[in-house]
């Protein structure tokens, strides 16, 4: 799995196996969490948390184990920041 962020700020990327998805989000700063809180639209900000991201990662492990190149996240925002998670 290849996690990339980038920001005007900051540039992030990591390569990942997969057994080790949840120590990779646990890696994401939490400034990335403020941000993507800050720019979600509608009542839903509340949910983005490295909690819950955690909890979608393990019920959806062992399906990405046979996904391999999926791109499960792209996200492009006006600001140049860039957000992609390949399996």
């Amino acid at each position: 799995m290849k996690i990339k962020i980038l920001t005007p700020e900051m540039n992030f990327n990591m390569p990942v196996p997969l057994s080790m998805g949840s120590v990779a989000i646990r890696a994401i700063p939490e400034s990335v969490f403020e941000q993507w809180r800050q720019d979600a639209k509608g009542p839903y900000a509340y949910l983005i948390s490295r909690e819950n991201m955690l909890i979608l990662w393990e019920a959806c492990k062992e399906e990405f184990k046979k996904c391999k190149g999926l791109e499960i996240i792209h996200v492009e925002a006006q600001d140049g920041t860039f957000v992609s998670i390949i399996v």
